[in-house]
């Protein structure tokens, strides 16, 4: 008898997903083991971060150079003339990386998560933490907690 239950249970349930037009388990399971389409690769992006390393291998590469050539011949000055302009220009893209990431804060061009900017549009926004009351009540609720009498 429960036999014959199940197979009516089943032939209805088969019934509501044809006419429900919802994927069957079946076709859910072979949807979830299919790979995922490949990305198209992306383009090097020239930023800050890429310039930043950029200094970084041109310090490394201009200390390795003068490591290996340490006797330099007084008659052949290019040697020194690479390793210096190498170190340079190593140097210089470290400093403007830098300081372009200064000068990029202060002015809040750097206060967006995935292109769109945290405040929403509005400036600035406001400063929770800028009122003395609120920073006196937050110090007097960390000493609270610390004893433990939250």
């Amino acid at each position: 008898m429960s036999s014959k239950y199940e197979r009516e249970i089943e032939e209805i349930l088969r019934n509501t997903h044809m006419d429900d037009g919802r994927p069957s388990v079946k076709d859910r399971l072979r949807a979830m083991n299919r790979r995922p389409p490949r990305r198209a690769a992306t383009a090097l992006r020239v930023g800050p971060e890429l310039w930043l390393g950029l200094g970084l291998v041109l310090a490394f590469v201009a200390a390795t150079i003068r490591w290996i050539i340490q006797v330099t011949d007084p008659t052949k000055p290019w040697e020194e003339w690479l390793i210096g302009g190498l170190a340079t220009l190593g140097f210089l893209l470290i400093a403007f990386t830098i300081i372009g990431g200064w000068i990029a804060a202060r002015r809040g061009s750097s206060q967006s998560w995935r292109g769109s900017p945290l405040t929403g549009g509005r400036g600035p926004g406001p400063r929770p933490f800028a009122d003395p009351r609120t920073l006196w009540r937050l110090l007097k609720l960390r000493l609270r907690h610390r004893q433990g009498r939250l």
